[in-house]
């Protein structure tokens, strides 16, 4: 075989900066680069922008602050580019690293600056992310018509890449996810074709969870508003929800965020055991049940659904006793506060306990939770209420509001268009005694 040759000295400049990064990482990991370093080597005039700008892969250990300087140092060089590509992710990783810091407004200022050179580069990749995220701050925000304008506009951009097909399917399940909370099932199915057709290589390919699950959840929200067709869409879900677990177990050796992907895995183990309730196969519900049982991680919220699931099924198996200790576990999560909004899930355990008692005529005992759930449930019903009249309110208090600056524009504009008119006949009586 014949020898390798590197002729190119900029390649040679660029193995041997990334060769020094790996002795340090890897063959030396005590000795992981630290910002200084990586600060030097962006001070280095002999490197070339594509050479400082590859080092980003390998600073991953540094802290959040670390990381932000060194971007920020990398700017400078950026902004001497007449292609604004890597200015503009620079601004946009920045934006994400005061995020995850929750310094929200800070990292807007950087995605506005990025703003500022959106018409300085054609790169989809860099004009993704830039879209991407500031969707994010405006989700971040609860301003979701903004966000969800550019999120779209991130897509727009994604479609044409070739390398960002995951960052893709996250905006797909985003938007998504947001009309399958709105019950918009037209809005959701518009997206169903498009989250199929994309297409992942390794290691992302466990993400085609994320798009399975979400078709599961759109198929889920029509067998709720089409009767008549209910069976038909379960079918479809319970497929899609298998298929998502499948991918799970097939790729989580590789998968980039395993702690991620197990928490899905989980979910979806809970819906298809609810489903399969639902439709009375009580033995299909409890193996999937248990299956998503052995991979709860430290996650209060979903140990509480597991556990009211599963003191259900363990209710409509006669294993009454069993059945107590999980009902009475998950209303122990829900009554210790450890659940910041228990809502209506408190409501079906009550109800569950109830049920359960009098399964074992312990009537007293029986009558006492369905006194607790039916309290629960006006306390609930009363707060709905009140939050449905408090959002008119408002709407209500802004719509005069925005009723008064109309009118009070409108005076403006006439006041304006008077003093025009008056200075013009002013002139006109100038000229006139002139002439």
């Amino acid at each position: 075989m014949t020898p390798l040759k590197i002729n190119n000295f900029s390649h040679m400049k660029i193995l041997s900066t990334l060769l020094f990064l790996f002795l340090a990482m890897f063959v030396f990991p005590q000795e992981k680069p630290t910002l200084d370093i990586f600060l030097e080597q962006i001070a280095d005039n002999k490197l070339t922008m594509d050479e400082k700008y590859a080092l980003i892969q390998s600073t991953g250990h540094l802290a959040l602050t670390e990381q932000i300087t060194m971007k920020k140092a990398l700017l400078e060089w950026a902004k001497k580019e007449n292609d604004k590509a890597k200015l503009i992710t620079l601004y946009s990783m920045l934006n994400n690293l005061y995020h995850n810091s929750k310094e929200h407004e800070i990292g807007k200022i950087y995605l506005d600056s990025a703003m500022l050179y959106v018409d300085k580069t054609n790169n989809v990749d860099a004009l993704g992310a830039l879209y991407y995220q500031l969707g994010n701050y405006y989700y971040t925000v609860s301003d979701i018509t903004t966000a969800h304008t550019h999120y779209y506009k991130a897509i727009e951009y994604y479609e044409q890449s070739e390398t960002k097909q995951v960052l893709l399917s996250m905006i797909y399940y985003r938007v998504g996810s947001e009309y399958i909370e709105r019950e918009d099932t037209l809005s959701a199915g518009r997206i169903v074709p498009k989250m199929l057709a994309i297409e992942l290589d390794e290691p992302f390919k466990i993400y085609y969870d994320n798009i399975n699950s979400f078709a599961a959840s759109y198929f889920h929200l029509k067998a709720e508003k089409d009767p008549l067709n209910i069976e038909a869409y379960l079918d479809s879900s319970l497929y899609y929800l298998r298929k998502a677990v499948d991918i799970y177990h097939s790729h989580i050796d590789i998968a980039p965020n395993p702690g991620g992907a197990r928490r899905l895995v989980c979910q979806n183990y809970y819906r298809i055991a609810k489903t399969l309730q639902e439709r009375g196969d009580i033995d299909g519900a409890w193996e999937n049940l248990k299956k998503g049982e052995q991979l709860l991680v430290n996650d209060p919220s979903t140990e509480s659904k597991y556990l009211v699931a599963k003191g259900m099924l363990q209710t409509k198996r006669g294993e009454l006793d069993e059945a107590e200790v999980s009902l009475k576990q998950a209303e122990a999560y829900h009554e210790s506060g450890e659940l910041s909004a228990p809502g209506r899930e408190l409501s079906i355990i009550y109800a569950g306990l109830a049920n359960l008692y009098a399964a074992k005529k312990q009537y007293g005992a029986a009558y006492e939770y369905k006194q607790k759930e039916n309290r629960l449930i006006t306390q609930i019903n009363d707060t709905e209420r009140y939050n449905i009249i408090k959002e008119l309110e408002t709407k209500h208090e802004v719509e005069k509001k925005e009723e008064s600056i109309r009118q009070l524009t409108e005076v403006n504009e006439y006041q304006q268009k008077v003093k025009c008119k008056r200075q013009l006949n002013k002139i006109k009586s100038v000229k006139q005694l002139e002439g």
